[in-house]
């Protein structure tokens, strides 16, 4: 609400023009793009389904998405549809400075208020440490969605982690490249 009373204008459309146009994000967006439409995302939850399940017992998580539909809901909280090289520049942006000062990255990558998990939050960003390695990131799901972006700014990685389905198979996925990670950087 602050952002689209001080601009004048929806919320995604500041964002669009504001982050993804110059970041070259060209495949991350809030609407259908007809030429790259978003998959479909399966689920295993019955009563957030659109159709019925396959054999395997998997659910349509939404309907096939038609040019200029929304996907989902284009809102601060979610809503849009990206890809893998989209999130990498994205956080090469963010880790370059080139999205936000210096000052407000740093806050941004070891956040501010402590969170009943043991790390820090800030601006959206988890904080922890993994095994004695600083990690910051953003995960998300809904039925027939997942993402995790990690990012380990002492050590130059960033993990990034989509899925459409439920979030325990990219989660998994996630914990896995975590691991792998975190324990090649101890000495």
């Amino acid at each position: 609400m602050i952002i689209e009373r001080c601009a004048g204008r929806p919320f995604t459309s500041v964002v669009e023009s504001e982050i993804f146009r110059p970041l070259r994000l060209t495949n991350t967006r809030y609407s259908i793009n007809p030429a790259r439409p978003p998959a479909i995302g399966y689920t295993r939850m019955a009563a957030a389904a659109v159709g019925p399940a396959d054999d395997a017992g998997w659910y349509p998580a939404w309907k096939d998405p038609k040019p200029g539909d929304e996907f989902i809901v284009g809102s601060p909280m979610g809503g849009g549809y990206s890809t893998v090289d989209d999130l990498a520049r994205f956080a090469d942006a963010l880790i370059g400075n080139r999205l936000l000062s210096r000052e407000l990255t740093n806050r941004v990558l070891t956040g501010f208020i402590d969170a009943d998990y043991g790390g820090r939050d800030g601006y959206g960003f988890e904080t922890r440490l993994v095994n004695g390695v600083r990690m910051a990131g953003h995960r998300g799901s809904l039925a027939g969605s997942a993402n995790h972006v990690e990012f380990y700014p002492d050590l130059g990685y960033v993990l990034i982690a989509l899925g459409n389905t439920d979030s325990y198979g990219t989660e998994s996925i996630a914990d896995h490249v975590r691991t792998l990670i975190t324990s090649s950087a101890r000495p």
